[in-house]
């Protein structure tokens, strides 16, 4: 036969009617995703999946299973994604059944509740819809009767604590605490710390022991010379204070006063271009609420330096008349850190050549020629990324696209480092989701966005914070900075601070206290033993006991209730004791030294 190049032979061979019965005799296959990542597992294309679930590297027990459509079950051990469009990230033995549910890190949390979401909590159930919870163990958020699409208990969660139970009760929440309960109807209420509380009414916060630091404020029906009386039940009023002041943008900027209230409200009437703040130090923080006059769209642009820690900007774009966005804010002294709540190309084609069909004589001058190299992820990837197969991997890591500097590292097993940069993950079945310049070294932890948290402790969670420490099993911290749980010599199997968390504030510590909980404030402490305590705002605040929530000032908008009791507590240096006389119903003031004087009484 006639010389002919191996190109044109191919090509021939390829374009022939006879090309499957060609490629079987020539022995040649297609490769899998097996094949293809035993040569080479790593790539910089993109990849688009239809599921992805990672898969434990010796033990087919232990590997994640996505089955809803459009799920992912990435990093942990032995997750389940069965609902549409959930996914689990991290953690193990946990369960996102319902729609658009998810869960991160953990162990057994259970999310039947539609949109609902599991975050480092251990063997907490959520039953309905619009429900969460942040740490924690053995809580339960909605009755388990009413069904996954109810929304009976909607925008209610858990905070730290364990064993407590939200029923159908919307925008509630548990903070911290045991055994605590948030009885149906009982809409909008808290129970902060203690144990075995069980509320009794809605738009209540309840509490076992309250320390206020500063003062008490209760405005209903109060003017400056009022003093507090009290009912046979215990009910009383106060004086109140406002520290809400409202604002409106000149030119585009909104500028506040701090000293003024840390809570600025405004009403958008134009685009925002900057944000700016006066008369603050560094440690101030506070929420900005916005809503809209509805005569147009609105964008914001936070302005240089101002830093977006966590959220977007373009939620602005779709503010409406019924609607509000909060912007929570950290002044660092010299700028905000702020929180907001594939056509192919032809052109390359041979010309079909003159000469005849491939003959079996040429086979082998071919054999070789048509034997390609073993492909790799990298070499698939680059010819076509997106497949809506289902993706059981090992570990996955996601590298930057030009400078291996910021890469992530992902080396635990099971492990995952997705999104983000310079994020390492070390700790076995755990994972980083964003930020940069996290370290999760526990087992079964995790960080979503942030920069800088490190996570040391076993099923520990960070999410959106900045430069803070877990250092013991079961803590977490929500959007804080420079915050510390669980002492560094406990040791990250230590349950010495279990089910304690951070939220929001700065440069606040939680030693080796269960249960325990800080909502914002700066450099706040609560010590080793004092469990089931909580501190709420403030500054340089240090707790005295357990099971006692701590405030600077106390502004209170209803009803207070004062548990009547027989005697007063034990004294306290320093400190003066407010109680309801349990026969009588007489309100007292005890005095450090346990001189008590009667203040009000029942008429």
């Amino acid at each position: 036969m006639a010389n002919v190049t191996v190109t044109t032979d191919i090509d021939n061979l390829l374009k022939s009617a006879d090309n499957a019965a060609a490629r079987t005799n020539l022995g040649i296959t297609d490769p899998t995703l097996e094949s293809v990542t035993t040569n080479g597992a790593t790539t910089l294309n993109d990849i688009s999946v239809g599921r992805i679930a990672t898969a434990h590297p010796t033990n087919s027990a232990n590997n994640n299973t996505a089955s809803g459509s459009s799920s992912a079950s990435i990093g942990g051990t032995a997750n389940v994604a069965s609902g549409n469009r959930s996914g689990t990230f991290g953690g193990r033995i946990n369960q996102a059944n319902g729609t658009e549910s998810s869960t991160f890190g953990g162990t057994s949390q259970i999310v039947r509740g539609d949109e609902s979401e599991g975050f480092g909590g251990t063997n907490v159930t959520l039953n309905t819809k619009f429900t969460n919870t942040v740490g924690g163990a053995n809580h339960v958020v909605g009755l388990a009767t009413s069904p996954a699409t109810d929304p009976v208990a909607k925008h209610s969660l858990t905070l730290g604590g364990e064993s407590s139970v939200i029923e159908n009760a919307t925008h509630s929440a548990i903070v911290g605490g045991e055994s605590n309960t948030i009885q149906s109807t009982h809409h909008r209420s808290v129970i902060l710390g203690g144990t075995g509380i069980t509320t009794d009414a809605a738009d209540t916060a309840y509490v076992s022991n309250l320390n206020i630091k500063a003062g008490f404020k209760l405005p209903t029906g109060a003017t400056d010379d009022y003093v507090l009386t009290s009912d046979a039940n215990g009910v009383g009023t106060w004086q109140s204070k406002t520290k809400i002041q409202g604002v409106q943008t000149t030119s585009g900027v909104l500028s506040f006063d701090y000293t003024a209230g840390e809570i600025v409200k405004t009403i958008l009437t134009e685009d925002v271009t900057s944000l700016a703040i006066t008369n603050a130090a560094e440690g101030d923080s506070g929420m900005i609420i916005f809503s809209t006059d509805g005569l147009a769209t609105y964008s914001m642009t936070v302005g240089s330096p101002n830093i977006v820690i966590s959220g977007d900007p373009i939620d602005f774009d779709s503010l409406t008349t019924a609607d509000v966005i909060t912007m929570d804010y950290y002044y660092t002294g010299a700028k905000l850190y702020l929180y907001i709540s594939g056509d192919q190309d032809l052109s390359g084609l041979q010309v079909k050549p003159a000469e005849g069909a491939f003959v079996d004589g040429d086979k082998t001058a071919l054999d070789s020629a048509l034997q390609p190299a073993d492909p790799t992820l990298e070499s698939i990837t680059t010819n076509g990324a997106t497949t809506r197969n289902d993706i059981v991997v090992g570990t996955i890591t996601t590298l930057h696209p030009s400078n291996p500097v910021n890469d992530n590292s992902a080396t635990g097993n099971q492990a995952c480092a997705i999104g983000g940069v310079v994020n390492v993950v070390s700790g076995n079945r755990s994972v980083s989701y964003g930020g940069r310049e996290n370290v999760v070294s526990g087992n079964d932890s995790s960080t979503i966005g942030g920069l800088g948290q490190i996570v040391i402790g076993a099923e520990a969670e960070g999410l959106g914070s900045t430069a803070t420490t877990l250092n013991t099993k079961y803590t977490s911290a929500v959007g804080t900075i420079n915050s510390v749980v669980g002492l560094a010599a406990e040791g990250t199997s230590s349950t010495a601070s279990a089910h304690s968390s951070v939220l929001g504030g700065s440069t606040n510590i939680i030693e080796s206290a269960t249960e325990a909980v800080i909502i914002g404030g700066d450099t706040n402490t609560i010590q080793s033993t004092h469990h089931r305590s909580t501190i709420l705002g403030g500054q340089n605040i240090a707790t005295d006991a357990a099971d006692t929530a701590y405030a600077p000032s106390l502004d209170v908008q209803g009803t207070v209730y004062i548990k009547q009791r027989e005697a007063a507590d034990v004294n306290k240096a320093g400190k003066c004791q407010l109680w309801v006389e349990n026969t009588t119903g007489d309100l007292y003031l005890t005095l450090p030294d346990g001189t008590s004087k009667q203040i009000a009484f029942v008429v």
